[in-house]
């Protein structure tokens, strides 16, 4: 008797994954995947894959399945956990989160001498508009203007005078230090 056997082994599917830079916006990013199969780009294999984070250097996140929201730089891995006709296969790409820049708002005022310091008011507001106010608190600074001689001081002036205030925002891990 002629019997012959014909073994198919599964194949080796491809795993596309996309990272990419953004800068910080509150929300999370995620990568971006499929496997596909001999087909080509055409031949998306089912089961979907499924992702990984982590941070690399020195970002301190996961291993997780949600995608980062923070500053950091991170490893997106793609898992395909493989079918009947291709074996489980991994990708990976990088996400890099990069600090925002923050509105920083400074008011000051017109007052009448009464021994008194006179201080500006500000805050630095984040990606959320004026509800969304950072942390470290801003800092200020005094100079002398149009002929007042004064400073540069984080004391807030007493005397008679003109003066230009700079708040200062020193940055956090989500945002760059800014000044209004």
């Amino acid at each position: 008797s002629n019997i012959a056997a014909i073994t198919i082994t599964p194949a080796t599917p491809t795993v596309s994954v996309t990272g990419g830079t953004f800068v910080y916006d509150g929300n999370p990013h995620a990568a971006t995947g499929f496997a596909y199969g001999v087909g080509g780009i055409g031949n998306v294999l089912i089961p979907a894959v499924t992702f990984s984070y982590s941070g690399t250097g020195g970002t301190v996140y996961g291993p997780s399945a949600v995608a980062p929201t923070d500053v950091g730089t991170y490893d997106a891995t793609a898992s395909f956990a493989g079918n009947l006709n291709y074996s489980a296969a991994i990708g990976t790409a990088t996400i890099t989160i990069t600090p925002a820049t923050p509105t920083v708002s400074v008011t000051g005022g017109t007052f009448v001498y009464d021994g008194n310091p006179h201080a500006a008011t500000g805050f630095a507001y984040g990606v959320n508009g004026v509800g969304d106010v950072l942390i470290p608190a801003v800092t200020f600074s005094y100079t002398g203007a149009g002929g007042t001689v004064y400073g540069p001081s984080a004391i807030a002036p007493v005397d008679v005078g003109t003066y230009d205030v700079t708040a200062s925002f020193a940055g956090n891990l989500n945002y760059v230090p800014a000044s209004g």
